[in-house]
């Protein structure tokens, strides 16, 4: 081989992982746009691009059913604190908890009965490590999608629609 072809080879390879950011920044920023406006808002004060992921991965899983799921506002938790319907979801939470316990000695289910508010979530989000190590992963999968075959050299918006069908799928 020769040196040219050797430093031709040692571009693409520092290049590829740089243009498959930028593509999936790119894709990122087309299905966010796609999505519902607050949904487009929350990706937005997520901290980096592997959370934004994973966020919109769950954004379009959900996006039949989206606002039926989304955060309540504070007036919606004031009055679900102590209401009818938390004292019903507490009694049932109770009961699934004693008749695990019950089929399974010496374990127990934990429940945090808080509603958490947007921000609340939000800050969680970028904070949890958990969350962190599964954006990691779909990261890693998401850029080996993107350079892979037919959708490296796909047109931005094919590329971006076979995107959102890969996390989707993911």
């Amino acid at each position: 081989m020769t040196s040219k072809f050797l430093f031709v080879l040692a571009l693409v390879a520092v290049a590829q992982p740089a243009l498959s950011a930028d593509k999936m920044k790119s894709c990122l920023t087309a299905i966010a746009n796609k999505l519902d406006h607050r949904a487009a808002e929350v990706i937005n004060h997520l901290s980096g691009p592997r959370r934004q992921l994973l966020a919109a991965r769950s954004y379009l899983r959900s996006a039949d059913d989206l606002a039926d799921r989304w955060s309540w506002s504070q007036q919606q938790i004031d009055a679900y604190q102590g209401s009818h319907a938390q004292q019903q979801l507490d009694l049932e939470v109770n009961r699934v908890r004693v008749e695990f316990e019950f089929l399974n000695p010496g374990f127990t289910l934990h429940f945090n009965p808080d509603v958490r508010s947007l921000e609340v979530q939000i800050e969680n989000w970028n904070s949890n490590t958990s969350v962190a190590a599964a954006a990691e992963e779909l990261q890693v999968s998401a850029t080996t999608f993107l350079t892979s075959g037919a959708i490296a050299k796909a047109s931005a918006s094919d590329g971006c629609d076979s995107f959102a069908i890969f996390l989707v799928a993911y």
